[in-house]
């Protein structure tokens, strides 16, 4: 009896563990403008209820909840016209559905204001907001959460949150329509992978002298994951060389070749160091099991105490 008492008990806590819950129903799927409003669930004892009424057309980025537990934030763009939507705004609730407060515009750093992005609470009192400003490039803006005010601003994309809330892994800026992209990995503002980046090494072919060979070139294929430490960050990384001739003629080359898959180890104080991957890669995805182990989502482990990670380009 005590053993299903027991059993009983931790169905209800977890079950319980759910709750309360904010959720973006009814989100726009192939039809615009769309009429997704945010729902709150208190517990399972009670139906959800809607707690926004904007106007239909208006666009709601998923709801996120405080860490504290208070407040439940989400993105809005309004209906300002025929097919235009209003610039991005902040809105607070509480978990009564009242409005507590709301940012009217994100502004970005030399630009104008963010039209769209997402948000998530970094902590009690700084919200995050990555706006995109083009496929290649987002623009992450740390916000005061009671005044708005803009702290900071990261320029580049894959906007990942140390586990302390210090550091930002994030890639760099890419130049779009760019015929070499050479990603580049920073903590903050630090540059942190590849070294020296992003200094492209560039050649010139002895066989091919109006080709230009841009070695050791690198893209990150996966998001930029954590230890639970907070002291080193996992991704996966493509290094290529790159061959262009006959910039701007009618002849114009671009070759990619030689690459090489990498498990990439990032700290902020040594040399970036890895594995190779020699086996194709489904889902280029991967957790740390631990701060020494990674797992890759093809099932493969690396032990970085008992096989230790080697330098890599």
């Amino acid at each position: 009896m005590r053993i299903v008492a027991l059993a009983l008990f931790l169905a209800a806590f977890v079950h319980a563990a759910d709750y309360p819950k904010a959720l973006l129903k009814d989100p726009c799927a192939a039809t615009h403008p769309c009429d997704a409003q945010i729902w709150l669930q208190l517990d399972a004892d009670h139906p959800a209820f809607q707690a926004t009424h904007d106007p239909h057309g208006a666009e709601h980025a998923a709801p996120v909840i405080s860490p504290d537990g208070k407040l439940i934030a989400y993105g809005l763009q309004e209906l300002v016209g025929p097919g235009r939507l209003s610039p991005l705004h902040i809105v607070f609730v509480d978990w009564s559905g009242k409005e507590v407060r709301r940012f009217n515009e994100v502004p970005i750093r030399d630009l104008d204001t963010c039209g769209y992005g997402t948000v998530e609470w970094i902590d009690n009192s700084r919200i995050g907001d990555a706006c995109e400003f083009n496929p290649s490039l987002e623009f992450y803006m740390v916000l005061d959460a009671v005044s708005g005010k803009v702290l900071e601003t990261f320029p580049g994309l894959y906007f990942t949150w140390s586990p302390d809330r210090r550091a930002l892994a994030h890639v760099g800026p890419l130049i779009h329509f760019a015929a070499v992209h050479d990603y580049c990995v920073l903590f903050n503002d630090t540059k942190v992978y590849p070294m020296g980046c992003p200094e492209a090494k560039i050649a010139k072919s002895r066989s091919r002298p109006e080709t230009f060979t841009y070695r050791d070139q690198h893209t990150v294929e996966s998001d930029l994951v954590w230890s639970p430490d907070g002291r080193k960050v996992a991704l996966i990384a493509d290094v290529y060389d790159f061959d262009w001739s006959g910039e701007g003629t009618d002849h114009e080359i671009r070759e990619d070749h030689n690459h090489r898959i990498f498990l990439a180890i990032v700290s902020a104080d040594r040399p970036p160091v890895g594995y190779r991957i020699t086996e194709p890669i489904a889902e280029p995805k991967l957790n740390w099991l631990d701060n020494s182990r990674i797992e890759l989502k093809s099932g493969v482990f690396f032990d970085l105490a008992a096989n230790p990670p080697k330098p890599i380009p």
